[in-house]
């Protein structure tokens, strides 16, 4: 049976609304779209193609962040013409896409975001060093060992970790936490992690300068072309840390980007 590559993004949006409320149905879903339950689940299965009227209906109602949405647009330009690229066996290399290997939480998730270091201490979890106590972790952020602990056992409270045979260990190898909407919550994360940087640019330590890139340029934009940017950028950020993270991981690293107008209205 021939499958659409485009209901994979669909199947993963549609999953993380259903961890926020285990009671939405395939049929709610459906008509919060304008479409029959029976076509929905052809949507959701591949066996049907995705109307162009109702692209940005969907991406509304599944919350698509914006790597989310050019992954959607990329796949369904692929399901328009995969039959044809097949004459070139170059070309008709189902490349996965950035996210395609990461678990997605729904927005309650978010309160993993009140704190920097919680990611972090989830990313060390995996990361090559023993032992993984919290008074080293500590050591390593440079936080106090009674935040890790407390920050742990938010996570597993999340389902982000879990405490098996004294060892904590992060649930979901690799984790998303899609955020189309601002919040409080993302808004004082953000702050705290460009205030950590800009911590890291006062650092003259040539260690850390050859270990770290900082980088800015400003560039004339055509407002038409901003949207396609964002879903560029997201997906590079996540195409950084599939190559960086490839073999033993010993560090755990911010990347962090801004794109922002300067132009005053």
């Amino acid at each position: 049976m021939k499958t659409n590559k485009s209901h994979l993004i669909l199947k993963k949006a549609y999953a993380r609304l259903k961890k926020t409320n285990s009671k939405f149905s395939i049929r709610a879903l459906a008509l919060k779209i304008g479409v029959s339950h029976v076509f929905m689940m052809k949507l959701l299965k591949g066996t049907a193609s995705i109307p162009d009227k109702k692209i940005s209906t969907l991406i509304k109602v599944l919350g698509l962040d914006d790597l989310s949405q050019g992954e959607l647009k990329e796949a369904i330009l692929y399901d328009a013409v995969k039959e044809k690229i097949k004459a070139f066996p170059n070309l008709s290399q189902n490349k996965k896409s950035p996210s395609e290997n990461y678990e997605e939480f729904p927005l309650h998730h978010l309160s993993i975001l009140t704190e920097w270091y919680y990611l972090p201490i989830l990313d060390l979890l995996t990361c090559d060093f023993s032992p993984k106590s919290c008074e080293n972790i500590a050591q390593i952020l440079g936080i106090k060992e009674y935040e890790v602990l407390a920050a742990l056992e938010k996570m597993k409270d999340l389902g982000l970790a879990s405490l098996e045979d004294a060892e904590w260990k992060k649930t979901n190898l690799k984790m998303r936490f899609p955020a189309n909407i601002p919040s409080e919550i993302t808004k004082n994360y953000y702050k705290k992690i460009l205030e950590k940087a800009i911590k890291e640019v006062s650092n003259s330590n040539s260690e850390r300068y050859q270990k770290r890139s900082i980088t800015n340029l400003s560039v004339a934009v055509n407002p038409e072309n901003i949207q396609k940017a964002k879903e560029k950028l997201q997906a590079c950020l996540y195409e950084i840390a599939n190559d960086a993270s490839e073999g033993e991981c010993k560090e755990v690293y911010f990347l962090t980007t801004c794109f922002y107008p300067l132009s005053q209205k």
